[in-house]
């Protein structure tokens, strides 16, 4: 479980990004953290890895402060997906899944067989897509090689910052079917920043709704639905989605 105890974010220019946050992550769920551009969403997200440090308040993974943590050790440890994707494009795929495998000191034999599994889980086949360069693939297969390889040292915790807003929607609609499945699959705990509150709605266990630096409600997607907190949770749900009363529940089943 990832913890923040009355945390709080100031810049240097006085902006405030985080208020006294305090929020508790469950373990081996995904959760989508969602609010409008500045609400402090990715500033959260990235405390988790130590690329924002807080002002004040702790933070905990699995009740140990992240405080006094090595920070290399910590973001090796810790899967991370960006929008960008970030492959790098001397690199063939299997090189650039290899990576954090690498740094771990893992056996090659290892290496490869958890860079095969993978691609093989987020439908790219190994025997074709390994030795190719990411410039010979499409966004969508770019970004679940960016997955893979987040994924590829084992990773407790994954970190994705709006993953698949830069695809055309398709594509993006496959990433998020195939994201559901993979964590059927692999159970870890995901943190997911989106600006989009139908994608929240599809792929998250848990929803943390924020603005102004501040969490407005936690539940799940049929929580949120069902029962929203206040006036900017409903408004940012929308009505026409709380209208259509479409049940959640079942929106995780497997996919395959």
């Amino acid at each position: 479980m990832i913890r923040f105890d009355k945390v709080t974010k100031r810049f240097p220019d006085g902006t405030e990004a985080l208020k006294d946050v305090t929020l508790d992550l469950p373990a081996r769920q995904l959760t989508a953290i969602i609010g409008p551009s500045g609400c402090g969403k990715t500033t959260l997200m990235k405390m988790v890895n130590k690329l924002e440090n807080p002002t004040a308040g702790a933070i905990y993974i699995d009740d140990e402060p992240i405080t006094g943590m090595d920070e290399v050790k910590l973001r090796r440890s810790i899967g991370y997906v960006i929008q960008r994707i970030g492959l790098f494009p001397h690199m063939t795929i299997a090189d650039n899944v290899s990576l954090v495998p690498k740094l771990l000191n893992w056996p090659a034999d290892k290496t490869d067989g958890r860079s095969k599994e993978l691609l093989q889980l987020v439908g790219l086949d190994p025997a074709v897509f390994m030795d190719r360069y990411p410039l010979e693939l499409s966004g969508g297969q770019q970004q679940r090689v960016g997955v893979v390889r987040a994924l590829a040292g084992d990773p407790n915790i994954v970190l994705m910052d709006e993953p698949f807003s830069a695809l055309d929607p398709i594509s993006r609609e496959q990433l998020q079917d195939e994201l559901r499945h993979l964590q059927q699959e692999i159970h870890k705990t995901i943190i997911f920043v989106t600006h989009d509150m139908d994608e929240a709605l599809k792929i998250a266990d848990t929803i943390v709704v924020m603005k102004d630096g501040q969490v407005e409600q936690i539940g799940t997607p049929q929580q949120l639905i069902d029962e929203p907190a206040n006036e900017f949770v409903r408004n940012f749900i929308g009505t026409e989605r709380i209208n259509q009363k479409r049940s959640y529940e079942g929106i995780r089943v497997p996919l395959r």
